[in-house]
C-alpha cells in the first residue's frame, strides 16, 4: 500500500518519506508537551511511522549563529533541507523544531555498536544539507544523552544536546 500511494504522490515515494519524517516531527513535538502519550504510545506510533525496533534514540541539537548583514533564519527551510538529507539516512532520523535558532534531530538506532562512525557520517549529511540552504558553516552541534525512551529522547535528552550545541556555539575558536 505505500507503494501505490506513493506512486499517487507527485514526487512519488519521496513525497511518503518526506511525510514521514514530519509526522515524526511532530510526535516529538507532542512528546515535549505539557500533554504528552505515553511512552508505549510513542514507541506505537512511531513503529507506524516506520521506525523499526529501537536500542536507542540520540538526541542532537543544532545551534545556528547569526551572521552580520544577513536576514534572518528560515528555520522550517532548515528543517525541510534536514529532512530531505535524513530521507536516505543508513539509521532513522528526523528533524524537528525547537526553539528560536535551534533545531532538534532524533537519531534511531537498532544498534549502537557503531554510534561514531554513524555520528561522523550524520555529521557530513548534515554539513551538506546546511551548506546548501544558505546556513554554510555557521552551526554548531550538541549530542544529548542517548535513551531507549523516545519520550525522554525527545524531552529531556534533546534540551541536553541543546544546551551542549549552545555551549559549543559560544566558544572562542
Amino acid at each position: 500500500t505505500a507503494t501505490v500511494l506513493g506512486a499517487m504522490l507527485p514526487e512519488g515515494p519521496d513525497d511518503l518519506a518526506l511525510l514521514r519524517q514530519t509526522s515524526l516531527a511532530l510526535l516529538a513535538g507532542e512528546a515535549r508537551s505539557s500533554e504528552a502519550p505515553g511512552e508505549k504510545d510513542l514507541q506505537l506510533r512511531a513503529l507506524m511511522l516506520g521506525v523499526g525496533p529501537v536500542e536507542q534514540f540520540i538526541p542532537l541539537a543544532l545551534n545556528f549563529k547569526e551572521a552580520s548583514g544577513k536576514t534572518s533564519l528560515d528555520i522550517n527551510a532548515v528543517i525541510s533541507a534536514l529532512q530531505h538529507a535524513l530521507v536516505g539516512s543508513p539509521d532513522p532520523a528526523f528533524a524537528c523544531a525547537l526553539r528560536g535558532r535551534e533545531t532538534g534531530i532524533l537519531l534511531c538506532l537498532a544498534k549502537t555498536e557503531d554510534l561514531e562512525d554513524t555520528l561522523s557520517g550524520l555529521h557530513a549529511r548534515i554539513g551538506s544539507a546546511l551548506a546548501g540552504s544558505g546556513v554554510g558553516d555557521r552551526w554548531t552541534l550538541g549530542v544529548g544523552t542517548g535513551s531507549n525512551s523516545f519520550g525522554e529522547a525527545a524531552l529531556g535528552g534533546l534540551d541536553d544536546a541543546s544546551r551542549v550545541a549552545h555551549s559549543a556555539s559560544s566558544m572562542n575558536h
